[in-house]
């Protein structure tokens, strides 16, 4: 018995290493982030076929919300409906385009940090702190400019884990 015990021991510890080092996606159950980009702190809640907008900061846009049903855009500020083109949230949209695009098709390339997908001439970029096992940054590059959004928090789809700032508990 004596002799089978560290044998043992020694396949477990090889079989837990030999999973390799397999990376974490870390968009795979994210159902809300948190994000700010030139003054604008925003919201989205991602739901099945679509997202909505929510927006902190400034002010004076926290009664505006902007759902997205992956086709047609409906805004509503206070008692106010209408609905809007894709332009209506021409810096912000990008971000669920983003997330879609992880969720959808694994990274093409992981280097440290930052995971890229490349998907009709736009390059996705996700930022990932492995040690602080949160994401820290979006971009996305394209003939229509270059975007970046610093992630504040954000939720996965069972709400066992929150990561990032507490600005906004």
């Amino acid at each position: 018995m004596k002799r089978i015990f560290p044998l043992l021991l020694l396949c477990v510890m090889l079989c837990g290493c030999a999973g390799g080092s397999k990376q974490k996606d870390p968009l795979k159950n994210l159902s809300e982030i948190t994000f700010s980009t030139d003054g604008l702190v925003c919201v989205l809640t991602i739901h099945d076929g679509g997202c909505t907008f929510g927006f902190q900061e400034p002010k004076t846009l926290k009664e505006l919300t902007v759902a997205y049903d992956g086709k047609e855009m409906t805004a509503r500020y206070g008692k106010i409906e209408t609905k809007v083109p894709d332009s209506f949230l021409g810096r912000i949209l990008p971000v669920y385009r983003l997330i879609k695009a992880f969720k959808d098709n694994p990274p093409e390339q992981s280097e440290g940090n930052i995971r890229r997908i490349a998907i009709d001439e736009r390059e996705f970029l996700l930022y990932y702190d492995a040690e602080s096992d949160r994401i820290t940054r979006l971009e996305v590059k394209g003939a229509d400019g270059a975007y970046s959004y610093d992630v504040l928090s954000y939720i996965e789809h069972d709400n066992t884990k929150s990561a990032g700032s507490d600005l906004y508990p």
